[in-house]
């Protein structure tokens, strides 16, 4: 059966095999779940807000200063350079080595363990910069990238590790409002203390996976989809692997997702662009602007950068509170299809 809202209902009888097809039938439209998203973050404002607000700020402040030091790197002369690279690059290869390990005993090896593992990528992304600033005058036409990568290096590291503070707080606070249960202000921010750290393994990856993904597209997309309710898994049953339950959830309705995230992709791109342009203006126009922010992702002052992280905390808040109600849709299926299989075996048993 469905609430007056449309919302599954998760304490339907599991005798009733009318009310459980109905359960099965039910597909939330994303911009309906987008809408119910909206209204949770109204709910848990007391959470949320301060979480993304407090995301956003220091993740755009601190994301300028990178951009400011890496400007400097060409200008260091060529030992610093060397050793830069070379401390770099021998972190990344020992974290990726360690990450092997952490692979081969996967089943027995705790979350938290796997942290050293997700700075592997942006070392070598750091050490990659080093190489390009002393690729002397072959390399005097992206000189921005040389700046781009320690940026890249810096959203991981925070995306990472803050965002599954972050999604911990969203998560909890949303999952309360949604059971009608009670969580303080306090409980969330005690619980974001203590599992940070092990939330930030399934989160980490899921971020790091989409972000090599997109470099070709086509994989981010599938591993966006794939794992989009790593977050959820990780926050509310932490006894299963978070991606790989993430995997079977999202089956069969991918499509669904791949509509919430257009619409939020869509959203969120006109929204950082339209403060990019209202703090730092367009002196080459509209189009100039634009292809700059696309291809320059240090074009922004610091302002303006500051206002487009804390814009995109705010965005990727509703989306992950969309998510959520998808989430807990497809729990409630998953638990309709298990009694409708035991309500045919008890009829078989009975015949």
């Amino acid at each position: 059966m469905t609430d007056a809202q449309g919302e599954a209902n998760p304490t339907a009888d599991p005798q009733d095999e009318a009310a459980l097809r109905a359960i099965l039938r039910h597909r939330t439209d994303p911009l309906v779940a987008l809408r119910e998203g909206l209204k949770l973050a109204a709910r848990t404002v007391e959470v949320g807000l301060p979480t993304a607000l407090l995301f956003g700020v220091l993740g755009g402040l601190v994301g300028h200063q990178v951009i400011s030091w890496a400007g400097s790197i060409r200008e260091m002369d060529a030992e610093s350079r060397s050793l830069g690279l070379q401390l770099s690059l021998v972190v990344g290869i020992f974290l990726l080595a360690y990450a092997g390990i952490q692979y081969t005993k996967r089943e027995t090896a705790s979350l938290v363990s796997w942290a050293p593992a997700l700075f592997a990528l942006p070392a070598l992304l750091f050490a990659f910069a080093f190489q390009l600033a002393g690729g002397g005058q072959a390399m005097q036409g992206i000189e921005v990238f040389v700046q781009v990568l320690p940026l890249f290096a810096w959203t991981l590291i925070w995306w990472t590790f803050a965002g599954a503070a972050a999604s911990i707080a969203w998560v909890r606070s949303g999952h309360a409002a949604l059971t009608g249960e009670t969580v303080t202000t306090a409980e969330v921010v005690a619980e974001v203390q203590r599992r940070t750290l092990e939330v930030a393994a399934p989160h980490g990856g899921r971020t790091q996976a989409v972000f090599v993904g997109q470099q070709v597209i086509l994989p981010g997309i599938f591993y966006a989809l794939q794992l989009a309710f790593t977050d959820m898994i990780a926050v509310l049953d932490p006894g299963r692997s978070a991606l790989r339950r993430s995997g079977q959830l999202t089956w069969g309705m991918r499509g669904r997702l791949f509509r919430l995230f257009l619409v939020y992709f869509l959203v969120w791109q006109v929204a950082i662009f339209g403060v990019f342009v209202a703090i730092d203006g367009a002196p080459d126009g509209l189009g100039g602007r634009f292809m700059e922010l696309l291809m320059n992702p240090t074009a922004p002052s610091m302002g303006a950068m500051v206002a487009m992280e804390t814009l995109s905390a705010l965005l990727s808040w509703v989306l992950t509170l969309s998510l959520l109600v998808l989430y807990r849709e497809r729990l409630t299926q998953v638990d309709a299809k298990r009694a409708l299989r035991a309500l045919k075996d008890a009829e078989k048993t009975s015949a």
